[in-house]
């Protein structure tokens, strides 16, 4: 497996190497129109994906709409303009742009599903089929691929009776979708949902050591670490891009982010009834009222105090280097110390 991802990154590496100094730009951006024009044609071209968007918006309108609707499918268009400011400055965006939070949601309530019925092969098979067919219903963004071929690679490391490893299926992840496109490696989203990843798998480190008493206090303890991993992992990089930063990105995970579960399942259950039967697919759909409710309130509230999203100095590459490094390192020397 090492030679492996040692001859991938070479081959990473080479390709990247025929783009660099002056014709790097004129690739990346001739790699970007292609990217673009093939998700806008793939989003007017997916005709289930704006049927579904169509019978959650009618079933329940407005915001709370438009939000159930960025939960389960991705896309905040159909949101408000005071909401999406809300959403950008709790540092919750990323519940309405379907991300690999939600392939993982989809892929473990699937496989919890068919499991009950069928035997591992035929399960795992199924899990494969229905994690392609949302990562083509979410518009096949940057991060809902990365997150489908890392949950790919889960299921076939189950079939073959292996324990995947996280960082390795992360890293053959980022090789195979830097050779597919190098010039993802410029994608905003790209960066982010890799930063992100590390951060959640950091967490889950850390959190294999820290135990809490009870099964509340260990829920709240893991969205808390889950929220701060992630929102540490991926500062750097909003401010280098944005110059701006949410101080209440991680209290706004940890108070919303349990909710967004719990809200697709009863979503992805009143959209397959619906095709059916529409009036009962709209009675389950009110379910997912309550949450999508809270959410909308908690963003308000957390977005309204003034001092939630402040303006900083973007920070130069070497600068996010150096944060990624010093975190590392410290992480590092923490599990050193304690164990």
């Amino acid at each position: 497996m090492k030679w492996i991802m040692v001859c991938l990154w070479g081959l990473v590496i080479a390709r990247i190497a025929l783009v660099k100094n002056d014709k790097i730009n004129n690739y990346v951006s001739k790699q970007n129109a292609w990217v673009t024009r093939y998700e806008s044609n793939n989003k007017s071209e997916n005709i289930a994906r704006y049927f579904f968007q169509k019978r959650i918006l009618t079933w329940l309108p407005g915001d709370t709409g438009a939000l159930a609707s960025g939960i389960l499918l991705g896309g905040d268009d159909d949101l408000s303009s005071e909401s999406k400011k809300a959403f950008r400055k709790s540092g919750l965006s990323h519940i309405t742009a379907a991300s690999g939070y939600n392939v993982v949601v989809v892929a473990g309530w699937v496989m919890g599903m068919v499991t009950k019925w069928l035997d591992k092969r035929r399960s795992i098979y199924i899990g494969i089929i229905c994690t392609i067919l949302y990562v083509y219903l979410a518009g096949m963004t940057i991060p809902v691929i990365r997150a489908g071929i890392m949950v790919v690679f889960a299921y076939i490391g189950l079939l073959y009776g292996r324990k995947t490893d996280i960082w390795w299926s992360l890293g053959l992840t980022v090789l195979v979708m830097m050779l597919i496109n190098p010039a993802w490696t410029f994608e905003i989203s790209f960066q982010l949902s890799v930063a992100a990843t590390i951060g959640v798998v950091m967490v889950g480190v850390i959190n294999n050591r820290l135990k809490a008493n009870g099964w509340l206090a260990n829920s709240v303890v893991i969205n808390i670490q889950t929220s701060l991993g992630a929102w540490v992992m991926t500062m750097p990089l909003i401010v280098h891009h944005f110059g701006q930063l949410s101080l209440v990105a991680p209290l706004a995970n940890a108070l919303v982010i349990w909710v967004v579960p719990i809200i697709m399942e009863i979503l992805g259950l009143a959209v397959t009834v619906g095709i059916f039967w529409g009036d009962l697919g709209w009675l389950v759909s009110l379910a997912a009222w309550p949450g999508l409710k809270f959410m909308l309130l908690a963003t308000n509230w957390l977005s309204s105090w003034s001092w939630a999203s402040i303006e900083v100095v973007r920070l130069s590459w070497v600068w996010v280097f150096g944060c990624y490094l010093t975190i590392s390192l410290l992480v590092y020397k923490w599990l050193q110390r304690r164990y």
